[in-house]
């Protein structure tokens, strides 16, 4: 079975500019993942996606493959499925064809070294039911306690009554970015399969598994107030 790990570390970012080459704890940012990959088990192949130079430059003096992804897939509005899309069809033009797709986001360097293989394991054990296993967070704010302003006023996001006690509710959750397993033949046939997959956010993930970090690993970064918490829980973790 080949499964090829894809790092997305696009250039552009309109929160922190020029994130994924930021240098968190000594490494650029994307690098963390990378060395995170690279302790993988399963891994067969591990490529970098990015239409950043400085990027590319830092992959070719560090034995790292990348793939120059084409602008129209490095913007704001680009979808994540079209940027796999890309990466496999224009890897497996070159080398072997591919089981599994392990997408890795590069602004998550804190990262549990085990949740990996642990995600490829799950997704592979229950072939029959999942197309897709991903990490997630527990996620404590309600939506149904959620604002919005409406004519300079604070209006329910939800209508509808709700119970003030979050044991009242359902457990519920977001993909943090850190680890996406998909199969091949899944992606492949997405667009057969779901019509409008374009306009429906993570159609891609199909029937998902899910493994649920603790909230230290489950951090991505956007702006500089990310940066300066996720550099303090990195350091924190090396001196442990």
């Amino acid at each position: 079975m080949r499964i090829l790990g894809v790092i997305t570390a696009r250039a552009g970012s309109k929160g922190l500019k020029n994130k994924n080459f930021l240098e968190i704890c000594g490494e650029p940012m994307f690098y963390h993942t990378v060395t995170a990959a690279r302790k993988s088990n399963l891994l067969t192949d591990l490529i970098v996606s990015t239409d950043d130079e400085n990027i590319l430059n830092f992959c070719a003096n560090n034995d790292v493959k990348t793939l120059k992804r084409p602008k129209n897939l490095a913007q704001d509005d680009s979808k994540i499925e079209d940027v796999l899309i890309h990466a496999v069809k224009t890897y497996e033009y070159r080398n072997e064809k591919v089981d599994i797709i392990v997408w890795m986001q590069a602004d998550c360097p804190y990262r549990d070294q085990t949740v990996l293989d642990r995600a490829i394991n799950l997704l592979i054990t229950n072939y029959m039911i999942f197309d897709s296993v991903s990490t997630v967070e527990m996620v404590d704010k309600r939506p149904e306690w959620l604002k919005i302003e409406k004519n300079k006023l604070l209006k329910p996001y939800i209508d509808g009554k709700f119970s003030s006690n979050r044991q009242d509710f359902e457990k519920i959750y977001r993909p943090d970015g850190h680890v996406t397993a998909i199969y091949r033949t899944f992606l492949k046939m997405l667009k057969y399969r779901f019509p409008h997959w374009k306009e429906i956010p993570h159609t891609f993930l199909g029937q998902a598994g899910f493994i649920v970090q603790p909230k230290k690993y489950t951090m991505s970064i956007d702006t500089s107030e990310d940066f300066e918490i996720c550099e303090t829980l990195m350091k924190k973790g090396d001196e442990n």
